[in-house]
């Protein structure tokens, strides 16, 4: 058996080797497809009001993809820094939550995030649209979640938030994210202050004339047959891709969710490595036998014996996890709050369904779901009072797993 100083000294030497993996892949990073479109424009008025009535309304973000272009070491450099701080912003989120933790265990969490699928538009450009919104979130959500703000916090809230929200998947997330703080009480000025930021950003990105532009290109471009889908249909494709990546393909966000739940149901470190060694083998399987999405969405022509395995599949994995969380010993309300929690997590990338793009996006609109999963596990294995050499015995599944969509993506595989 290992020392308790040699069990910490295993701890720290994963965490400084995550943090050197991202600092070798971040070095690596390549530029293509968007990236060069980015790299040729000029970062002007003109430029932004162009993209503003004609495509887009992420003014902020890619004001910040067309910076860092101009200079690919410092674009590589401050992509490091983002991915190495996004740990410590889980860190201090969860700490001001009263979640146990340490900045280690936040590292091995976000290591387990899919990096590999930041790559489909260019690795600068897709990064800088998904990573770094999404860390600018967290730390904007530590800083609402405290009691009270200094100045320098103020100053910090506001511009993090405006530019997190920039991307329309988490202005939808924070929004709901919001909603349950304000249900749960939270009263401070700073909650008010993110959510008139987080509506006045969606009111800005549904009159932006560019988006609307947008969207009927790319329903020229990429899916003509969008026009004559419903609200209904729109909704369901994009729940299926949704239940597809995390149901269909080894997805370790939400295998660590379900032996967090397992944890919260038994109390037992046992039931959740065996839960996240179990729900492994099923993606696995899920993925290699029934082919993803293939067989499951969208329907079309008759269905065989793999649609109903895939509907059973489904229906199991909702039953187990709701089943899990309502019989766990924890408060009403507590439970209302995992499930919402959940439940935003998976609708956050479904809005995809009324997107043109929702399949040629290919799975880069799933990070924000995924960051949010990471840090419900922690915040469910917290409240479980789980102790954090228990968690770590998960963490180190996780990390076994991970092990080979990294390998990959060093390699230049595709991990999915």
């Amino acid at each position: 058996m290992l020392s308790k100083n040699q069990l910490n000294l295993a701890n720290t030497l994963i965490a400084v080797g995550i943090v050197a993996f991202w600092f070798y892949f971040s070095s690596k990073i390549g530029i293509f497809s968007d990236d060069l479109f980015f790299k040729k424009q000029p970062l002007s008025f003109d430029w932004l009001s162009t993209r503003y009535h004609l495509w887009s309304s992420r003014l902020l973000i890619e004001s910040v993809v067309v910076s860092l272009l101009k200079y690919e070491w410092i674009l590589r450099a401050v992509t490091f820094l983002i991915i190495a701080i996004t740990p410590i912003g889980f860190y201090l989120l969860l700490k001001e939550n009263k979640i146990k933790t340490d900045i280690r265990q936040c590292a091995a969490i976000v290591f387990l995030l899919p990096l590999w699928i930041m790559n489909s538009a260019g690795w600068a450009a897709t990064l800088i649209n998904y990573w770094y919104p999404l860390t600018a979130c967290v730390f904007a959500l530590y800083f609402v979640s405290k009691e009270k703000l200094k100045i320098w916090e103020w100053a910090l809230l506001i511009p993090l938030t405006l530019f997190g929200v920039n991307l329309e998947l988490n202005c939808i997330g924070v929004l709901g994210l919001l909603c349950l703080m304000l249900w749960k009480g939270h009263r401070s000025p700073q909650v008010y202050v993110a959510f008139l930021l987080t509506a006045a950003s969606l009111a800005f990105i549904l009159t932006a004339p560019g988006n609307h532009a947008r969207t009927i290109a790319e329903i020229k471009t990429w899916l003509p047959a969008f026009a004559e889908y419903t609200p209904l249909y729109k909704a369901y494709i994009g729940t299926m891709r949704v239940i597809q990546f995390h149901f269909f393909h080894v997805n370790i966000c939400f295998a660590f969710v379900a032996s967090a739940i397992a944890y919260l149901r038994f109390k037992k470190i046992r039931a959740a490595v065996l839960s996240l060694i179990a729900v492994t083998i099923l993606q696995y399987l899920s993925y290699t036998k029934l082919k993803g999405m293939v067989p499951f969405a969208p329907f079309e022509g008759a269905w065989h014996t793999k649609q109903y395995l895939a509907i059973a599949l489904t229906l199991l994995w909702g039953g187990v996890l709701l089943w899990g969380v309502l019989t766990a010993e924890i408060s009403a309300k507590m439970k209302v709050c995992v499930l919402t929690l959940l439940a935003i997590a998976f609708a956050i990338p479904s809005a995809m369904g009324f997107s043109p793009t929702v399949w040629a996006s290919n799975l880069r609109t799933m990070m924000p779901c995924e960051f949010l999963l990471v840090g419900l596990g922690m915040g469910i294995f917290g409240l479980s009072c789980c102790s954090r050499d228990d968690l770590w015995k998960v963490l180190y599944c996780c990390l076994i797993i991970q092990v080979v969509p990294i390998a990959k993506l060093i390699l230049g595989i595709n991990p999915v």
